[in-house]
């Protein structure tokens, strides 16, 4: 099991849901809506406060995963800012955006297992992630 494995099953243990809101909820995080153009979200830590930007032209499935990928930034970066996720960084290769990209994805599908009939589109639609994250189930 890697790293970012081991932090979303931590995570799951001690917050007892793979709800991104609850979860920052719970962890003080304070989320904010903005309406930010192509900008995706944003994670940011100022004066040990933490805070998530989403954009709030959205739909709910887009917030939600944009909410777990920054949520996964501040769990494995706490102090580390990212400047934003846009549409196109859903398939970078940055190391610190592909690990948030996999954490968003293996916490949002935590609990809903894929069936054999399915294909990894379908259960990512499912899930309501992007189907750009199928590597990483």
């Amino acid at each position: 099991m890697d790293f970012v494995s081991r932090y979303v099953d931590k995570t799951i243990k001690i917050y007892k849901t793979n709800d991104p809101f609850s979860i920052a909820n719970q962890k003080g995080i304070i989320i904010t809506e903005l309406p930010l153009g192509e900008t995706l979200g944003l994670y940011m830590m100022r004066r040990r406060f933490q805070f998530i930007t989403l954009n709030s032209d959205m739909n709910l499935h887009e917030k939600r995963f944009v909410c777990a990928h920054e949520l996964g930034h501040a769990i494995e970066y706490p102090e580390c800012n990212t400047s934003f996720l846009r549409k196109t960084t859903l398939t970078s290769i940055s190391r610190i955006e592909v690990q948030a990209n996999k954490f968003a994805t293996l916490l949002l599908t935590y609990y809903d297992k894929m069936e054999n009939w399915m294909t990894k589109d379908q259960y990512l639609k499912m899930c309501g992630i992007p189907v750009e994250m199928s590597r990483f189930i």
